[in-house]
């Protein structure tokens, strides 16, 4: 059995090094070594990337899949091609483990992208998925000064466990301006022009969701500072995520 790694962002490197130092033939997915995968070999692509339906095709019958969430036309693609598909983010150990490693990667954002220190900041974290809630577990043993917006009204208790100040849906937007730093995890557009005029000059944003949370031209002209944030734990700690990337490939053997 071989393992090809597709070399889409600093993981990569790391794991290919982990399985070799186990003896495991482990291989750079490329252009040349495609055309060298047999049946049964496995491919190994970022949590955070997105598998295009051509590459899907050009993957050999047959193989074992280890990748992130993939679009629909690709799932079929692989099931054409017989290929077993495993989901990292779907294993909820690996899910709620690499949230952390995101939560770290937001710290450090938050530290070298505002002037003042993270206990003068006043941070809002918005949502509570598995990232809002590894920030908010983090910024809660550091004792930062943070409060936590959800619109999951079953989930609004359980928040009050990290912070003192919590909201339900757009309760928040009372106290927009108080806001330093805003952390947001929701999926959809949050911000509009007016929400944006509310906010204190310079307010950052950091995104960790996968949909922008407002529109970037109009963050700058409100004079707010919005950072994307994605793949943020092989920026920050490629090489604990790929420990955990190893960790999550040995567990399905």
């Amino acid at each position: 059995m071989r393992y090809y790694i597709e070399p889409s962002d600093k993981r990569s490197e790391k794991l290919i090094a982990l399985l070799r130092e186990k003896g495991t033939e482990a291989v750079e997915l490329n252009a040349q070594t495609v055309s060298e995968m047999q049946k049964d070999d496995v491919c190994v692509f970022s949590p955070a990337k997105k598998l295009l339906p051509n590459e899907a095709t050009g993957l050999k019958e047959g193989i074992t899949l280890f990748a992130g969430n993939l679009s629909a036309e690709t799932e079929s693609i692989l099931r054409q091609k017989d290929i077993t598909r495993v989901n990292f983010l779907a294993d909820e150990i690996f899910a709620h483990k690499n949230a952390a490693l995101t939560a770290e990667g937001v710290l450090a954002l938050l530290i070298s992208n505002t002037p003042k220190s993270i206990y003068q900041n006043n941070i809002l974290v918005l949502g509570w998925g598995r990232c809002a809630k590894a920030a908010a577990l983090l910024f809660y043993r550091l004792g930062v000064r943070f409060s936590i917006a959800t619109h999951n009204e079953g989930k609004l208790g359980e928040c009050f466990l990290y912070c003192d100040e919590c909201y339900l849906k757009n309760d928040f937007l009372m106290d927009l301006k108080y806001f330093d730093v805003i952390v947001n995890t929701i999926p959809a557009h949050v911000f509009d022009r007016g929400m944006l005029a509310e906010m204190g000059n310079n307010t950052l944003v950091i995104e960790v969701a996968s949909v922008p949370c407002l529109e970037a031209a109009e963050a700058e002209r409100a004079g707010v500072k919005y950072l994307p944030a994605p793949a943020l734990p092989q920026v920050f700690c490629c090489e604990a995520a790929a420990v955990l990337m190893l960790e999550t490939i040995e567990k399905r053997g």
